[in-house]
C-alpha cells in the first residue's frame, strides 16, 4: 500500500529542481525548528529544576530525620 501524497508517476527534470528549491527555501526560512528548540530547551530546565528540588529536599529530610534521632 502506497502513501496517499506519494508521487508515483515519473517527473520531469525543471519539476524535481523547482521542488527541491522550494524545499530547500522552506528549510530555510521556516520558524517552527527555533521554536521547538526553545521548547526543548526549556523543558529540560524545568525537568532540571524538578530533579535539583528533589534532591534538596531528600537531603534536607535526612538531615532532619538524623538531628531528631533517626
Amino acid at each position: 500500500m502506497t502513501p496517499q501524497n506519494e508521487v508515483t508517476e515519473p517527473l520531469e527534470p525543471w519539476v524535481e529542481r523547482v521542488i527541491d528549491r522550494a524545499l530547500l527555501k522552506h528549510m530555510q526560512t521556516c520558524p517552527v525548528a527555533t521554536r521547538v528548540m526553545k521548547i526543548e530547551l526549556r523543558l529540560s530546565a524545568l525537568i532540571g529544576f524538578m530533579v535539583g528540588s528533589g534532591l534538596l529536599g531528600g537531603a534536607a529530610g535526612a538531615m532532619v530525620y538524623r538531628a531528631f534521632g533517626g
